[in-house]
């Protein structure tokens, strides 16, 4: 109805984030410019929070199609799992599955080993987890020790954390104040204005 009536190309109502359709007024500007900054400069543990509705998923793909070639992305949309299977989730998507019963410790060597071939390559790992609110506080501890995974100068792994509102009550939670304190650019989504 839209497409004939207004002559559009494509719809333009469509419940699937479509990132060339992003609004990017001054806060989501903002968001953006303080997720890129995030990942490409390496700083580790980037967060971003904002309501329901308000783009974060799109956002997260609009990031992932300007990053720069080199950085390597993982996107993980249903984060209500274990520690275990998200670690071999992120290592399939890097296109190195983990043998089937390979334990906890044979997939954090395997993925130490790939993000150093990454850099010795000149490249960058993120991983992307979205609905992060729905992350249970074992598995954020699990991340955050994900974040040792470094080298004398510099993170070896970006991870970027989006959520409600309820994520940063997370966060804010003594029994994960480290994670918090390894929070190093954090960006907030507001509702567009009128």
């Amino acid at each position: 109805m839209y497409r004939a009536f207004f002559g559009f190309r494509e719809k333009p109502f469509n419940l699937t984030p479509d990132p060339k359709f992003l609004y990017l007024n001054a806060s989501y500007r903002e968001a953006l410019a303080a997720l890129h900054y995030g990942v490409v400069d390496r700083k580790g543990f980037v967060s971003l929070i904002g309501e329901a509705g308000t783009g974060k998923t799109t956002l997260l793909r609009r990031l992932l199609s300007e990053l720069p070639r080199e950085t390597r992305s993982v996107l993980v949309i249903n984060p209500a799992i274990g520690f275990e299977e998200m670690l071999r989730f992120i290592l399939s998507d890097l296109g190195h599955p983990p043998a089937a019963g390979a334990g906890k410790l044979d997939m954090l060597e395997a993925l130490n080993a790939e993000l150093l071939d990454t850099l010795a390559r000149g490249g960058n790992v993120v991983v992307l987890i979205d609905e992060a609110q729905d992350l249970t506080i074992p598995v954020l501890e699990e991340l955050r020790l994900l974040s040792n995974l470094e080298t004398a100068k510099e993170k070896i792994l970006q991870l970027v954390l989006a959520g409600q509102p309820e994520f940063d009550a997370l966060l804010a939670r003594p029994e994960i104040r480290q994670l918090r304190q390894r929070i190093s650019v954090s960006a907030r989504l507001r509702p567009l204005a009128r």
